[in-house]
């Protein structure tokens, strides 16, 4: 019965320092699997925002030249139709490249800055428009159309460049969150199955010192003095010297009785 219950003992307490050091383990792993999830989301959010900034950035440049290519070479009437439909190609490229960045950043401030922007982009289109029909009243004077569109697109590209180098900052510190936490898991994974093990190792070491080895000793040492009054004490065995024979009592020799008279 003690076997067996120092058995259940041992058992008990290594399955305990088990659970805990898988305790630590799943909850290390936890923090691993949310990074993960973590770097997941900005690859699909963040970098899909600023992607999608960055194409707003080109198309609203493309445009502006495209204006540009409307009073340069606008009169002509065909090719002034071609490079305004070009212009109103970009201009639609812009806003909707804003609408994606707006509905994919999980940011508020994004979100507002990319509100400004397309408000802004919008009264810019209509300065274009109005810049057109000054164009085309001045009997297609660049002069005149470049007058009435003087700096309208600076305040839009501006809020360009700040919501992308915003994004890209938000992007870039929840990415060095996610590796810290990471590495943080790994490491808190580490420490904590090597000081499991240490504390099973301790633990395991004081209950075979208390339950085996403490009893051992106490029976050892009550058995001392029985032993020791149960065995015979040591004797001794000495022999006695011989003692030779009186010369008289000594038998003689065979020839020496013969010649006797």
């Amino acid at each position: 019965m003690k076997t067996q219950s120092l058995q259940i003992k041992v058992l008990l307490l290594v399955a305990g320092a088990m659970a805990v050091s898988l305790f630590v383990s799943i909850l290390a792993l936890s923090r691993v699997y949310g990074s993960i999830q973590e770097l997941d989301r900005i690859s699909r959010e963040d970098f899909e925002t600023q992607q999608a900034i960055l194409r707003a950035t080109v198309a609203f440049k493309q445009q502006v030249q495209e204006w540009k290519n409307v009073l340069l070479r606008g009169s002509d009437a065909a090719q002034l139709e071609s490079y305004w439909q070009a212009f109103l190609k970009q201009e639609k490229q812009v806003a909707n490249s804003a609408r994606e960045a707006r509905s994919g950043t999980p940011h508020d401030s994004v979100r507002t800055r990319l509100d400004t922007f397309i408000a802004s982009h919008k009264a810019a289109g209509e300065g274009y428009r109005k810049g057109l029909e000054a164009f085309k009243e001045s009997k297609f004077d660049p002069h005149a159309g470049d007058k009435a569109v003087a700096g309208i697109d600076r305040a839009p590209t501006t809020m360009l460049i700040d919501v992308e180098k915003e994004a890209t900052d938000f992007g870039a510190k929840a990415t060095l969150d996610a590796v810290q936490r990471a590495d943080s898991g790994y490491r808190l994974a580490i420490a904590g199955t090597v000081a499991v093990m240490l504390i099973a190792l301790v633990a395991l070491w004081f209950f075979f010192r208390r339950a085996v080895l403490a009893p051992m000793g106490r029976r050892r040492k009550r058995s001392s003095p029985l032993r020791a009054r149960s065995l015979p004490a040591p004797r001794t065995c000495r022999s006695a010297p011989r003692s030779r024979p009186p010369a008289s009592s000594r038998p003689r020799p065979a020839w020496r009785s013969s010649r006797a008279p």
